[in-house]
């Protein structure tokens, strides 16, 4: 079976059910609770302006190779939908 994410997870990203953090330790910034739910917002850990570039460049090269992986018509199609000029 062949992998074909746009942008592979290295390592796999590791879902926890039930909430909270992957680390224990970090408690959230602000927890909202709604009715049954429960949002836990987490802050980024303290970085210099350097690491935050970085990050910010992988969500953009993210979002582009996402963008590529469109065919034409697809890409024509969402730019009819929600285009604006």
């Amino acid at each position: 079976m062949t992998n074909n994410m746009v942008v592979p997870r290295h390592p796999p990203h590791k879902h926890k059910t039930g909430g909270g953090c992957m680390d224990e330790n970090i408690k959230p910034a602000k927890v909202i609770k709604s009715g049954n739910t429960t949002i836990q917002i987490f802050t980024p850990p303290p970085m210099s302006a350097e690491e935050s570039e970085r990050r910010i460049n992988e969500f953009y090269n993210a979002a582009w190779a996402l963008w590529d992986s469109f065919s034409t018509e697809e890409k024509l199609k969402i730019n009819a939908e929600y285009g604006s000029e």
